[in-house]
């Protein structure tokens, strides 16, 4: 990574003649501390040749935030975001010129979206990391920026997982550096194009966003459908500073929202087992992920798993088990749709002996159990009893036999 104290400090490309009039990509790994009042941090700066500047991709403390900005006064694009001081945070700005429409990322979450009428100029010129050289010192970068990648096509549509590891070079790709020479005075285009810069003052870091190491390392992650509800669970074989998983559900597989936290173990080297239960469930398709969230509020999301959900299609009132029975048994019944559910046991003469059940219950299939008592909590005599399940739709009786 390269760092930047805000005083003289940048890296030039010379005659970067790159963007307009193509649909494009900006995107970085940024590190700052909190700016000061008034003050400003570019983090790509374009010169027209004649010593101003087309446009800067920069924070605009304290009047605005992340935006884009245009020589002509014009703020192409700006969002209320300002990074956290400290963090690293990734950032991406995507405009389409077929519909003229921009949209900013932050740590893949869009932070802001516009259609407009102002694109970015593009003569001739240089291209700059870091301070204006023509500049005062307000608009100077202070802190560190890593992998910054230039693209001539929109690359992020939709709320996204920020890259893992160094940014990719492909045929779209303009301009891409990686900063881990680690020496010198010279940063490389590794896109190919020959967009090679010389930094002046800036100092070479090893404080990278992209260290290689898994902050969770997620083993497993699997959904079991158990009785009326999905059991999911998950294993990790390590933690680093972790402060916890958000579980998030679709219906779609494209719309998630959170279900729930976990807290996670903070950082540990043993494995660590989780488990989440949802009883808000329904016939068909589910689909899960997890938000495995860093104390620092960094995150990342885990792969999507399914849960094929079946419930019966018809109400049912099954036979006890066992039957005849000593000093306890089991009765279970099958709902297709939540419902409310009275379940009774009775005598031969039709006596009310004992509430099995009285409330709402969930679709699905249910048990309870009958301990061989009447509702005043006295053990029965031997004999044959009849029960009886009653919903707003659906009536049936069974026998069974009390045996001592």
């Amino acid at each position: 990574s390269i760092s930047f104290d805000g005083d003289n400090d940048y890296i030039e490309i010379p005659d970067a003649d790159i963007l307009s009039p193509v649909s494009y990509t900006l995107e970085l790994w940024v590190n700052q501390p909190a700016l000061g009042i008034g003050s400003r941090n570019t983090y790509i700066y374009k010169n027209n040749g004649f010593g101003n500047h087309e446009w800067n991709f920069m924070e605009g403390q304290p009047n605005f935030g992340i935006g884009l900005y245009s020589y002509v006064g014009d703020k192409i694009f700006y969002s209320d975001f300002r990074p956290v001081p400290n963090v690293w945070t990734h950032i991406a700005v995507c405009f389409d010129t077929d519909i003229n429409f921009i949209e900013m990322f932050v740590n893949g979450i869009s932070v802001g979206q516009d259609t407009i009428l102002t694109n970015v100029i593009n003569t001739p010129g240089n291209l700059y990391f870091g301070r204006l050289p023509s500049h005062s010192n307000n608009n100077a970068l202070t802190g560190i920026i890593d992998e910054v990648r230039i693209s001539d096509v929109v690359r992020y549509t939709s709320n996204f997982t920020p890259p893992s590891s160094e940014f990719d070079t492909d045929s779209n790709t303009i301009a891409l550096y990686h900063f881990n020479e680690g020496s010198g005075t010279s940063v490389t285009d590794a896109s190919g194009n020959g967009n090679h810069g010389t930094i002046y003052n800036a100092t070479w870091s090893t404080d990278v966003p992209l260290s290689g190491a898994v902050p969770v390392e997620l083993t497993s992650f699997t959904a079991e459908m158990v009785k009326n509800s999905v059991k999911l669970f998950w294993v990790t074989a390590s933690e680093t500073n972790n402060f916890g998983f958000e579980i998030e559900k679709s219906f779609d597989s494209e719309v998630f929202s959170k279900i729930g936290f976990v807290e996670g173990k903070g950082t540990t080297t043993t494995p660590q087992q989780y488990i989440f239960e949802d009883d808000k469930i329904r016939n068909g398709t589910l689909y899960y992920r997890l938000k495995q969230i860093d104390t620092d509020g960094s995150f990342d999301y885990s792969d999507v798993i399914l849960a094929q959900i079946s419930f019966p299609e018809n109400f049912s009132l099954g036979q006890n088990y066992p039957n005849p029975f000593n000093p306890a048994t089991e009765i279970s019944f099958q709902l297709p749709h939540s419902d409310k559910v009275t379940l009774k046991v009775y005598n031969l003469l039709g006596q009310e002996i004992r509430t099995l059940a009285d409330g709402q219950f969930t679709a699905g299939i249910h048990t309870v159990r009958w301990d061989g008592k009447d509702n005043s909590g006295s053990m029965v005599s031997s004999g044959v009893f009849i029960y009886r399940i009653h919903t707003d739709s659906f009536s049936q009786i069974k026998k069974m036999l009390f045996v001592k």
